[in-house]
């Protein structure tokens, strides 16, 4: 589906698996924490999600939805450089 939030991690553990595709059959699911945060890619790039996130402990998160995600992005330099660089890394390794 259509990107429509940033969740950041407040509590708890969530697991993130990507979509299986033939190359990505033996990937291992990650465990992010608090302070972690994801769903920036789709975001950014505007597509559907490339992955599932299930909480893996009780959790709760924040969620900054499209909307403010992008006037986010307008109104701080840092945010907007921070999420791009994260989104960036990310990307690299998926295709490790």
């Amino acid at each position: 589906e259509q990107a429509r939030a940033l969740f950041i991690i407040y509590r708890g553990k969530v697991q993130i698996t990507l979509k299986r595709t033939w190359l990505r059959f033996f990937r291992r699911p990650v465990r992010l924490e608090p302070g972690n945060l994801f769903g920036e890619m789709a975001l950014l790039e505007e597509r559907t999600h490339s992955a599932h996130a299930v909480t893996a402990t009780p959790s709760q998160l924040f969620v900054l939805l499209k909307p403010d995600f992008q006037v986010l992005l307008k109104r701080s330099p840092s945010f907007s450089e921070n999420v791009r660089w994260l989104a960036s890394r990310r990307q690299f390794e998926d295709r490790l």
